[in-house]
């Protein structure tokens, strides 16, 4: 044999010695095979004989590797360890699993990636059980970080849930609730009457229902020029509210609920809804040039 023939031999030797089988032979009983020191350092392992019916595998969680199973038995072979999962391995079927110490892992017969502890990839039909998780990304491109929130044991609120809110403050100024009354109460200085306002802001979307209207007028208005106070939705399509100058007399008090009251006209949009996505506003009156202010208070509803 040349020098060249002796080393590939060697080279084959090292390989065979490298690669230790082990052979667990099943006689007649389905008892539990348990795997010796020896055996759990194989890499390939057969299982042979004439079970009786299917059996287990067992390994030790100590030997955390990776095993080649041949199963030639004749019945179902199913491998476990003492802590976690179990996995089986069919007649007649080869099968890749791995002992993490925890379960027993099939690496054989799925389909897809292998999931690896530091690589970028996504997971698909996958449950986390209790993940810890602080933040989490709303968009692909990882611009729009979104915190949980750092409390003590508690629900997220779901758009469509029925769920109980408890110790929440909500803004009227900045939400909308539909169907409930809501309520605007301010000043409007009489620049504020001569530049015009908005009292109630647009909601996309959605139509407001003025339900009432309580103002209380301070200075006198009807002594200068100006024509009238007048309410209308932002778009000036409809009308709520129409108040003459000769009803802006010191310390008038005018109301919507109760008896009509002289110069003071309520329009379409009073009780009935306003343009949709459109709020409320002051006209404005170029012309006032006496007077100091009106309080008001406006009832209304998103609807």
């Amino acid at each position: 044999m040349n020098q060249l023939s002796r080393g590939k031999a060697n080279v084959g030797k090292l390989i065979v010695k490298e690669i230790n089988v082990a052979t667990l032979t099943q006689t007649g009983t389905h008892n539990d095979l348990i795997l010796t020191p020896e055996e759990l350092t194989s890499s390939i392992v057969f299982l042979t004989g004439a079970p009786d019916a299917g059996y287990n595998v067992v390994f030790n969680i100590l030997y955390k590797n990776f095993y080649t199973i041949v199963n030639k038995s004749g019945q179902i072979a199913t491998l476990k360890n003492a802590a976690g999962a179990t996995t089986t391995v069919a007649d007649g079927a080869v099968a890749m699993v791995q002992n993490t110490g925890v379960d027993m892992i099939a690496l054989t017969g799925q389909s897809g990636t292998q999931v690896t502890t530091t690589g970028v990839q996504v997971l698909t039909n996958k449950t986390l059980t209790t993940p810890v998780i602080a933040s989490i990304f709303q968009d692909a491109g990882k611009t729009k970080a979104m915190t949980l929130p750092d409390t003590a044991n508690d629900t997220l609120a779901a758009i469509a849930a029925t769920q109980t809110f408890t110790n929440k403050t909500v803004d009227s100024a900045t939400n909308s609730f539909k169907n409930t009354v809501m309520a605007y109460a301010g000043n409007i200085t009489r620049a504020e009457m001569v530049a015009g306002k908005t009292l109630v802001a647009a909601r996309a979307g959605l139509n407001i229902k003025v339900l009432s209207i309580k103002i209380w007028v301070a200075g006198a208005f009807n002594g200068g020029a100006g024509t009238s106070f007048i309410l209308q939705d932002t778009s000036a399509t409809v009308t709520i509210l129409t108040a003459l100058k000769a009803a802006l007399t010191n310390l008038a008090k005018i109301s919507t609920e109760g008896l009509a009251i002289a110069n003071v006209t309520e329009g379409a949009g009073m009780v009935g809804a306003l343009t949709a996505a459109n709020g409320i506003n002051v006209v404005a009156d170029a012309a006032w040039n006496a007077g100091t202010g009106i309080d008001i208070v406006i009832q209304y509803m998103y609807v």
